[in-house]
């Protein structure tokens, strides 16, 4: 359905970007612009220009522009023309005329989606996910335009307070005029990479049709995950992303429920919530791990367990929080404790081959029945477990019915190579799956790779020969924290042309684990 939008702020360089993109689209748009001279500009990129002056104007005049629009984006701003004053009176003042204007208007009201700036925030309060280099570029932004900064965060505390129409913020990193790659980083994430204007155009046009964006602050860098996906992975499990409104909400548990989150300024936000996960992973160092952590960081709040201290700085870089405990040393009483409160729990340690076999024993199988025991030893509710295991983990007796001659010639080249691996793995997962206190969910891949992911895999009862890549498995690790209805399963996964959420999905439908005994 083509919609009705109006664009404050209509002769800004990201405005006509987004006119041309929308008109483009068979939208119907009217820029709205201070001076008439600009009229020719909008009418260059098929908009309708509307003279109207946030400055001058009154808010009635604007609340008759708004009526019968479907959408109005709020895109004006000073430009650093006119000092802190004339900041406050565009910035802040021209903004708050619009949601009052908004509110005004009678029958249906238009969504606001508002461009608001990256770190606006209560400067008291640090964002949990910040590096030490995101600190540095918060510093040095508020000191180079402090104006600028405080009087979005003003604007955006008042808007977040407002019930009368839906809203949804983009807040997008320093701009570029480099041409757009229609890919960025979104959510949670780290704030030094600048982003195209172009880029900021197209995310702003993805969301006319994103209603399920309402009540969201959504920051948007330079990255490398296409636009489109990236919106709509951060909308199915989304995590507020503005440190200033959230200040007696934890960051980890936003509730698929009505929330009613109080402001710094005493004001309720209502809006609707999916849930943000409590995540940790044991074995948070490997090679999987890290893309695993990556993967969530943005959405969810990630611990990942590491042995050594030395690893805390990689585990920071990919927006974890490292933990320090030893699946060799330290006694499941610990890991109870670091496993209470947490949503689920990610088995994603092995001794690597380092060790030989006694310490393949004593970290795949001995580590995973410790973390199987701690799991069991947590008071309340108690985390779900997916662990990462290995394609054709079985009894080497049982060979399953849909192998062919070279599967089992793979298998058994396999067991030749890694005979302790594959016997350990087996007793751990054998002993797994005949816990009933807790819910678990096996991840069988096969050999793995570090080619580029595709997001695609063979999932299910499949030929064995096939590598899949660590991006991949990781990718399928994140779409099963979302899928409780995985559990009990085990799930091999090789290398295919099956998209990684279509397969999983068809999978667990169908409920038949691949485990065999």
């Amino acid at each position: 359905m083509s919609k009705k939008v109006t664009i404050v702020g209509g002769h800004g360089n990201i405005a006509l970007r987004l006119a041309r993109i929308l008109s483009s689209e068979g939208r119907t748009v009217t820029s709205i612009i201070r001076n008439s001279e600009q009229e020719q500009d909008i009418k260059n990129v098929s908009a309708t220009p509307r003279v109207l002056s946030l400055e001058n104007d009154p808010v009635y005049t604007f609340t008759e522009a708004f009526t019968g629009q479907d959408v109005v984006y709020f895109s004006a701003g000073a430009g650093g023309k006119g000092g802190a004053e004339r900041t406050k009176k565009v910035d802040f003042d021209g903004a708050v005329k619009t949601f009052e204007a908004i509110t005004a208007v009678e029958g249906p009201k238009p969504r606001l989606i508002l461009v608001s700036c990256i770190d606006v925030r209560d400067t008291t309060k640090v964002p949990p996910h910040y590096n030490e280099e995101d600190i540095t570029a918060s510093e040095r932004l508020w000191k180079a335009i402090p104006a600028y900064m405080h009087w979005k965060y003003e604007a955006d505390k008042i808007l977040v307070t407002h019930k009368a129409f839906k809203w949804t913020i983009l807040r997008p990193g320093a701009l570029i005029n480099d041409p757009g790659k229609g890919t960025a980083d979104i959510g949670r994430t780290h704030i030094s990479k600048p982003i195209s204007r172009d880029d900021v155009a197209k995310a702003l046009a993805l969301l006319l049709d994103r209603e399920d964006a309402a009540g969201l602050a959504i920051d948007l860098v330079g990255g490398d995950t296409p636009l489109e996906e990236g919106l709509d992975a951060l909308l199915r499990v989304v995590i507020f992303s503005s440190a200033c409104v959230l200040t007696e909400l934890s960051w980890s548990r936003i509730t698929h429920r009505l929330c009613s989150v109080p402001t710094s300024h005493g004001a309720p936000i209502i809006g609707w919530f999916r849930m943000s996960k409590k995540v940790i992973i044991v074995g948070g160092h490997g090679n999987v791990s890290l893309r695993l952590a990556k993967l969530l960081g943005s959405k969810h709040s990630v611990t990942s367990i590491i042995r050594d201290p030395a690893q805390e700085k990689d585990i920071k870089e990919i927006s974890a929080t490292p933990l320090v405990l030893s699946l060799e040393d330290d006694p499941a009483s610990k890991f109870s404790e670091a496993f209470k409160g947490q949503d689920v729990v990610y088995f994603s340690a092995g001794a690597g081959g380092k060790g030989g076999e006694e310490r393949t024993k004593k970290v795949d199988y001995e580590g995973a029945v410790k973390t199987f025991d701690a799991i069991e030893g947590v008071a309340g509710p108690k985390p779900r477990l997916i662990l990462v295991s290995a394609i054709d983990v079985r009894d080497p007796e049982k060979i399953p019915s849909h192998y062919n001659e070279e599967d089992k010639a793979v298998a058994e080249r396999v067991r030749k190579a890694i005979p302790a691996y594959m016997h350990w793995k087996y007793e751990a997962d054998k002993n797994l799956v005949k816990r009933s206190t807790f819910k678990w969910t096996i991840l069988r891949p096969g050999g793995l790779n570090n080619e580029p992911g595709k997001g695609t895999a063979d999932i299910g009862r499949t030929h064995i020969t096939k590598t899949i890549s660590r991006d991949d498995v990781a990718k399928a690790l994140a779409v099963l924290l979302d899928r409780e209805d995985a559990a009990g399963l085990a799930i091999d996964f090789v290398g295919g042309d099956t998209p990684i959420e279509e397969g999983l999905d068809a999978f667990i439908k169908k409920g038949e684990t691949d485990w065999l005994g």
